[in-house]
């Protein structure tokens, strides 16, 4: 059992030592094991010296999801997946538990955490594919629904469920045929994207979403093109006429009806290559998120990645100067920097 240096304590700010001296008080008065304590304070103590040593170290009361977010960033790409999991987890835990202490709401580190699965789930990131393997793979699906759901992972950074989920109100191209198409189908854009040309938006509100933030992500040039091929065979059957439209519906059995997510499981399997699905780490559809994410980290702002990936309650709140200045600090860095799968 990893035990605890206590000097680090004295080498953090009074108030950092005694949070975190709540925190052990706690978990020894509801009977944890010494062993298991000292592993506690391992890991929380990580978070404490991360703000020291990044030069950053405000108050206790001014703690809040954007310490966390950045935090949460550095974590994931300097340890290994198990202890990545463990500190976060571990921290989270005592942000609830001095927060309940406390008896009050104080600017939510712990909501810039991941929860538990979600951080299971983060790092499965699946076999390490570079952008070759990626370029093959969308080259060789000739399917332009798929090509299109697929691409759409990869680029919006969106998980399975948001992207079935994505209304034909809320993707804005700017392409004459489409505003014919949507002129045709009778579909009013969301004013989320009404004035926002080449975009799409991805609620937080709407079940089977995830994520924590609605975020309005730019349409780049490559998913631009997959998505026009896609919307001109689209199904415009009575039943892919249902309120609300959603962008991708099935060619198969249930042809006009909504993606499910179980289906997209199926493709993938009959159009991924057998390398990528094997082993002890198979790549997923998940895993599109993931792999854009880690060629975005450290090329585009944390604020801009964070807010791409809906991380955080509130977002819009934090970035207000981001979302006002959309051309220059959201879509110019994104659309320079999303990986190109055609090489």
């Amino acid at each position: 059992m990893t035990g605890f240096n206590r000097e680090r304590l004295d080498e953090l700010p009074e108030e950092y030592a005694n949070l975190i001296g709540k925190f052990e008080t706690y978990k020894n008065d509801t009977g944890k094991q010494s062993g298991t304590v000292q592993t506690y304070l391992v890991r929380v103590t990580d978070f404490f010296e991360w703000l020291v040593d990044h030069g950053n170290t405000p108050p206790v009361d001014d703690l809040n999801d954007r310490h966390a977010i950045r935090y949460t960033r550095w974590a994931e790409s300097h340890y290994s997946a198990a202890t990545y999991r463990s500190r976060i987890i571990t921290t989270k835990n005592m942000f609830e538990v001095v927060e309940t202490l406390n008896g009050s709401i104080w600017k939510r580190p712990k909501d810039g955490l991941p929860d538990s699965q979600e951080v299971r789930d983060s790092n499965k990131h699946g076999r390490e594919l570079d952008a070759t393997d990626m370029s093959a793979f969308f080259q060789s699906i000739r399917d332009p629904l798929w090509h299109a759901f697929f691409l759409t992972l990869l680029k919006l950074l969106v998980r399975n469920g948001e992207a079935t989920n994505i209304r034909l109100s809320e993707v804005h191209i700017d392409d004459p045929d489409i505003y014919q198409l949507y002129d045709d189908l009778d579909i009013t854009y969301c004013s989320a994207v009404a004035n926002s040309p080449d975009s799409i938006y991805i609620p937080s509100d709407r079940e089977g979403n995830k994520r924590r933030s609605s975020t309005r992500i730019p349409i780049d040039s490559e998913l631009k093109a997959a998505l026009i091929r896609w919307l001109t065979v689209r199904p415009t059957t009575e039943a892919s006429l249902s309120d609300p439209q959603t962008l991708f519906v099935s060619l198969g059995d249930n042809w006009g009806q909504p993606l499910s997510p179980s289906s997209v499981g199926i493709a993938f399997a009959e159009l991924a290559p057998e390398s990528w699905r094997s082993g002890d780490d198979p790549f997923t559809p998940h895993n599109f998120r993931h792999w854009s994410n880690r060629k975005l980290r450290g090329k585009i702002t944390d604020d801009l990645l964070s807010y791409l990936r809906g991380d955080a309650e509130d977002m819009l709140a934090h970035y207000d100067d981001l979302i006002a200045e959309y051309d220059e600090r959201v879509r110019k860095p994104y659309v320079r920097h999303i990986p190109s799968i055609y090489l």
